[in-house]
């Protein structure tokens, strides 16, 4: 793919980023948009659901630990839901300071489909994207 065609598809891509950390929501949202993809941020799951009620979004980065509704439980009302306007097959990327093997298996229990730590490192960031995306083939 070329440097115009992949920032072209990364223009049409929308982000949500479920994260209850205004400095970690602003860097992602950097991170994020220096890449080229629209982005927006929510502070917790309920809102996070409402956000995906009003627009289709391509992805969900997803903050595991959150107040009102966290990541875990968000992410199964939203692989529940049975509303037209929540897609339930929607990528869903875990983010947690946990990294271990029980810690990823919760996330995928849950129904996330991947599982970044924190501090989330902007390369590794846009892997996981691409790889969930269905854009480049492989695991983190």
């Amino acid at each position: 793919m070329t440097q115009s065609s992949e920032a072209q598809q990364n223009s049409n891509t929308h982000i949500l980023v479920a994260e209850d950390d205004q400095v970690t929501r602003m860097l992602l949202k950097k991170i994020l948009e220096q890449a080229g993809y629209h982005t927006d941020c929510v502070a917790d799951g309920q809102a996070a659901v409402a956000a995906l009620q009003l627009m289709d979004y391509d992805l969900i980065l997803m903050d595991c630990y959150m107040p009102r509704l966290d990541g875990f439980a968000t992410t199964q009302l939203i692989r529940q839901s049975s509303s037209a306007d929540i897609n339930p097959k929607i990528p869903v990327i875990a983010m947690t300071g946990l990294s271990g093997e029980q810690d990823r298996a919760r996330c995928l229990d849950a129904g996330m489909d991947d599982h970044i730590g924190k501090p989330v490192r902007a390369d590794e960031l846009i892997l996981a994207i691409e790889k969930n995306l269905g854009r480049i083939a492989g695991r983190i």
